[in-house]
C-alpha cells in the first residue's frame, strides 16, 4: 500500500506562506516587477527524508586524439601523459562521488528534525539525466519510491562539474547540483548548487604537493556539503554556487588629499593621481572556481558616460547610482556588481628624532588612515548582499642608509594604506561567504 501525505488547501496555503529571504536592502527602497518572490525554504515541511546516492552528470569530455605514430617519441609521450591524466581524473571524479555520499550522510543527520530514511536502495529504469538535467520518467519514479518508504522527499545530489587545475599551486574544484522531489507530486524543489575547493602548494624538497589529491577531494566536498545543508535548511545560496558573471568596478577615488603638518597652520593639498591608476585592482575578491570576472577594460568602457554617486549605495538613499548600476549590468550581462570607494583618507606628518649609526638627526614620521567602503550587489533587483567598511593605516619614518635619509614618497604611503584597507575588505567578504558554510 503506498502512502502519500495529503494535500489539503490549509496545507498549501501555508508552504506558500513559508517564505525565506534576506530583509529589503535593494536601492532605492521599492523593487521592480520582474524581480521574482524569494523562493520557499527548501526543507520546509520534510521531515523524512530519502537520500539517493550521488551521481555524475558531467559534460561529456573532449576525446583524446588517436595514438601517434611509433617514431614520434615527443608525440607518443605527450599523448601518454594525457592518458594517464584522464584516468587519474576519472578516478577522482569516482572517489568524489562516494565521499560526497558518505559527508552527506553525516552532515544532514545533524539537521534538527529531520529523520534520514536506510537501507533504501531505488533503480529507477532509464536514465536520471540527459543532457545534465533529470528526466521527467525518472522524476515519477523517485516521487513513487519516496511514497512508498513513507519519506516526505527524495534528496537527488549529483556532480554537475568537476575540475582541476595544476601551476605553482595544485586545485580541485567541484560544484554540485541538489534537487529535492517531493512525494506527494507537488513541484520538484531546487535545483539548488553548491561549490568547494582545496588546494595545496609543492613540497619544498622533493617532487609532489604537501597534500594528496584524495586530500584534496576531502577538503573539497566537505566544503560544499556545508554550503548544501545550509541552503537546505535555510534557503540561502551563496552568490558565487551557480555559474555567473561579475563585474567588479574600479574603487571610487576622491580626487585630492589634505596633508597635515605638525606645527604649521594649513595643510597642503596632494593629488591622488597615482591612486586613482590602480583603483581598478585595489579589490581582489575571490569568486571561486565557477564565476567569471569581467575583463576589467570592458567594465571601464560600460562605465563610460554613467555618473554614479558611489556614496548613495553607502547611504542606502535613491540616486543616479540605480540608474547607472542597471545600465552597466545590462550591457556586460552579469549577475553581480562589486563597488567600493575611498570614503576618506587622514595624513598627518610629524618630526622625530632619527638615528644614523650612533649619531643623533632629525626626521619625519608620516601617518595615513584610510576608510574603505565595499558592496555585493545582485544586478536583477540592486539588493544588496554585502556591505562593509573599514580602516587601513600605514606609518613610515625617516631612515638614514649611508647617511643619506630616506623615507617614502606621499603617493606610496597612500597606496600602501589603501592596500591594507582593501585588505580587510577582502576579509570581510570571505567572512560573509563563510555564513554560508554554518
Amino acid at each position: 500500500m503506498k502512502w502519500v501525505r495529503p494535500k489539503t488547501a490549509a496545507y498549501a496555503l501555508i508552504s506558500s506562506l513559508l517564505i525565506c529571504g534576506p530583509p529589503d536592502n535593494t536601492l532605492g527602497g521599492a523593487q521592480p516587477d520582474s524581480v521574482q518572490r524569494p523562493p520557499l525554504v527548501p526543507l520546509a515541511y520534510i521531515r523524512s527524508l530519502l537520500v539517493m546516492p550521488p551521481a555524475l552528470a558531467l559534460p561529456p569530455d573532449a576525446p583524446i586524439p588517436p595514438r601517434p605514430v611509433a617514431p614520434d617519441k615527443l608525440g607518443l609521450a605527450a599523448w601518454e601523459k594525457q592518458r594517464i591524466g584522464r584516468q587519474q581524473l576519472d578516478l577522482l571524479r569516482t572517489q568524489s562521488v562516494r565521499v560526497l555520499g558518505n559527508t552527506l550522510q553525516q552532515r544532514l543527520s545533524l539537521l534538527p528534525g529531520i529523520a534520514l530514511v536506510p537501507g533504501i536502495m531505488v533503480n529507477p529504469t532509464g536514465d536520471l539525466f540527459k543532457n545534465g538535467s533529470l528526466t521527467s520518467d525518472a522524476a515519477i519514479q523517485l516521487g513513487q519510491a519516496a511514497a512508498e518508504a513513507h519519506a516526505d522527499a527524495v534528496l537527488l545530489v549529483s556532480v554537475s562539474r568537476f575540475g582541476t587545475r595544476t601551476g605553482i599551486e595544485r586545485l580541485i574544484w567541484l560544484q554540485v547540483k541538489t534537487l529535492l522531489i517531493p512525494a506527494d507530486g507537488s513541484p520538484i524543489r531546487g535545483p539548488y548548487y553548491s561549490t568547494g575547493f582545496a588546494g595545496t602548494l609543492r613540497k619544498l624538497m622533493g617532487k609532489g604537493n604537501m597534500k594528496t589529491d584524495s586530500d584534496l577531494v576531502t577538503e573539497a566536498i566537505a566544503k560544499t556539503t556545508r554550503e548544501l545543508v545550509h541552503t537546505l535548511d535555510t534557503g540561502e545560496e551563496m552568490p558565487f554556487a551557480r555559474s555567473c558573471r561579475v563585474a567588479v568596478l574600479p574603487a571610487s577615488i576622491p580626487a585630492a588629499v589634505e596633508k597635515q603638518i605638525d606645527g604649521s597652520r594649513g595643510g597642503v593639498s596632494l593629488s591622488t593621481d597615482s591612486l586613482s591608476r590602480i583603483s581598478d585592482v585595489l579589490f581582489q575578491p575571490e569568486l571561486g572556481p565557477v564565476a567569471e570576472r569581467v575583463d576589467d577594460d570592458l567594465v571601464k568602457n560600460a562605465m563610460e558616460g554613467q555618473p554614479m554617486e558611489v556614496g548613495a549605495v553607502f547611504a542606502g538613499t535613491t540616486s543616479t547610482a540605480e540608474r547607472a548600476l542597471r545600465t552597466i549590468a545590462q550591457s556586460l550581462k552579469v549577475e553581480y556588481l562589486f563597488v567600493s570607494r575611498i570614503a576618506d583618507i587622514d595624513y598627518s606628518e610629524r618630526e622625530i628624532g632619527a638615528r644614523d649609526g650612533g649619531i643623533p638627526r632629525k626626521g619625519v614620521e608620516r601617518h595615513v588612515e584610510i576608510e574603505a567602503h565595499g558592496a555585493l550587489i545582485r544586478a536583477s533587483d540592486l539588493h544588496i548582499l554585502w556591505i562593509d567598511r573599514v580602516r587601513g593605516s600605514t606609518v613610515a619614518r625617516t631612515e638614514y642608509v649611508r647617511h643619506q635619509p630616506r623615507i617614502r614618497r606621499d603617493d606610496q604611503c597612500i597606496a600602501d594604506a589603501a592596500r591594507a584597507a582593501y585588505g580587510f575588505l577582502r576579509y570581510g567578504l570571505e567572512e560573509y561567504k563563510r555564513r554560508f558554510e554554518r
